[in-house]
C-alpha cells in the first residue's frame, strides 16, 4: 500500500506541473526536484506506517497548493513544509532516529528557504525580486 502512495505522489506531481504558469514553474522546478528528494528518504524510512505517512501526506500538500493554478498560494505551501519539520523535530528520538530525522531537516531547510523566497516575491537563486527566466544565478 505505501508504494502505491509514492507512485500516487509521483503522478500528482507530473500533472500538476502541466498545469502551472510557466514563469511560476520556473522558480519551483527546483523545489520539485528537492521535493522528489525528500519523499525518497521518507521512502527510504522503514518506520511504522503512521510516521512515514504523515510524512507524505505533508510533502503531497506542498506539492499541490505549490503546483495548483494560484501563484499567490504559495504560503500555504511554506506552512505545510515548515509543518513537516515541525513533526520530524517532534518524532526525533522517538519514531524517528535522531540521525533519520536530521536527514529530513536537512532536505526539508532547503525547500522551506526557497518556497519562502517564492512567496516573498525573491527569486530562490539570486535573492533580487524575481527574475524574468532565466535567472543569471541559477
Amino acid at each position: 500500500m505505501y508504494k502505491k502512495t509514492a507512485f500516487v505522489s509521483s503522478m500528482v506531481i507530473t500533472l500538476c506541473l502541466a498545469l502551472i504558469t510557466p514563469v511560476h514553474s520556473y522558480y519551483i522546478d527546483g523545489v520539485i526536484s528537492d521535493l522528489e528528494v525528500l519523499t525518497g528518504i521518507v521512502d527510504a524510512i522503514n518506520q511504522q506506517a503512521g510516521i512515514t505517512n504523515c510524512l507524505d501526506v505533508k510533502i503531497e500538500t506542498v506539492v499541490k497548493v505549490i503546483t495548483d493554478l494560484n501563484d499567490n498560494n504559495d504560503v500555504a505551501a511554506l506552512k505545510a513544509i515548515e509543518s513537516f519539520i515541525r513533526i520530524v523535530e517532534i518524532q526525533s528520538g522517538k519514531q524517528l532516529t535522531e540521525e533519520q530525522a536530521e536527514s529530513l531537516i536537512d532536505a526539508a531547510k532547503p525547500i522551506q528557504d526557497a518556497i519562502q523566497s517564492i512567496a516573498n516575491g525573491v527569486c530562490p537563486w539570486c535573492g533580487s525580486d524575481i527574475c524574468v527566466p532565466p535567472c543569471p544565478g541559477a
